[in-house]
C-alpha cells in the first residue's frame, strides 16, 4: 500500500506533463541526430528539473520526472514545427557556357 501512494504524485505528475506537452506525431528516433537529440534534452531537463525542484525529496522527484518529459520532447516537437525551415541546401551548381 506504502508503495501506491508513493506512485500517485509520479502518475499525477506524468499525466500533468502529457496535457502541457502532447506527444502525438512527434518524430524522437527516426535519424541518429533526432535520437541524440532526445537523449541529451532529457538528461539536461531532468537536471534542471531536479534543481528547480526545490529542496524537498517530492520537489526534486517531481522535476525530474517533469524535466525528462519535456527534455525529451522539446527537441522533436521544434523539428516538427520548424524542421522545414532549419534544413537549407547549400549546394549551388555552376555551369560554364562556352
Amino acid at each position: 500500500m506504502k508503495k501506491i501512494i508513493l506512485m500517485l504524485p509520479v502518475v499525477i505528475a506524468l499525466q500533468g506533463c502529457s496535457t502541457l506537452m502532447p506527444a502525438e506525431g512527434l518524430d524522437l528516433t527516426s535519424t541518429k541526430e533526432k535520437t541524440a537529440a532526445a537523449v541529451v534534452g532529457a538528461a539536461v531537463g531532468g537536471y534542471l528539473g531536479t534543481k528547480l525542484g526545490g529542496d524537498s525529496a517530492a520537489g526534486k522527484n517531481l522535476g525530474l520526472i517533469a524535466g525528462t518529459y519535456v527534455g525529451m520532447l522539446s527537441p522533436a516537437a521544434i523539428w516538427k514545427k520548424y524542421g522545414g525551415q532549419m534544413v537549407t541546401e547549400s549546394t549551388t551548381v555552376r555551369r560554364r557556357y562556352q
